[in-house]
């Protein structure tokens, strides 16, 4: 997975946490992005805790970086900093938000591409042992091509 939010280039934080785990959430995840968004990276609450700190559940091998202005395992709240695996560097995305047709692919050479990290997730039926990297575009191809498109916000009135 990648998710991306809207803290580049000096853009209002108007994105909140990267991704919440809640009321019962159990979720195990590998190569996972999560990268410029306002608040925590990954903001784990109510009884889901318990599950990474008892090892049922976790998240693994990711990249976590340039969140809410904080740093290493402060991005991460709910007491499971611990049973995160990730990384804290930028995960060098070809093209995120500077131009209309975004393109998240990671670029050759870095981090996300698996330089120096065992990017293959477990073999468990669940996961997709063939990744060969980190994030939701592995294979070279920007699948967003042809229907994205970051363009300006125009307000429409319809009266």
């Amino acid at each position: 997975m990648t998710r991306i939010g809207g803290l580049f280039q000096g853009q209002q934080a108007t994105s909140k946490d990267g991704t919440r785990i809640r009321v019962g959430t159990q979720v195990t995840t590998r190569n996972l992005i999560l990268t410029g968004f306002g608040g925590e990276a990954l903001d784990v609450r109510d009884d889901s805790p318990g599950f990474f700190m008892d090892g049922t559940r976790s998240v693994g091998n990711a990249i976590i970086h340039h969140n809410g202005g904080l740093m290493g395992a402060a991005q991460i709240r709910g007491g499971v900093e611990a049973s995160i695996g990730f990384a804290e560097v930028g995960p060098k995305l070809v093209n995120v938000r500077y131009e209309a047709n975004p393109d998240p692919r990671p670029m050759m050479g870095f981090h996300a591409l698996g330089a120096g990290v065992d990017v293959t997730p477990p073999s468990d039926g669940v996961l997709d042992p063939s990744a060969p990297c980190i994030g939701a575009f592995c294979n070279g191809e920007n699948w967003l091509e042809e229907w994205t498109l970051f363009d300006d916000e125009i307000d429409c009135d319809f009266e």
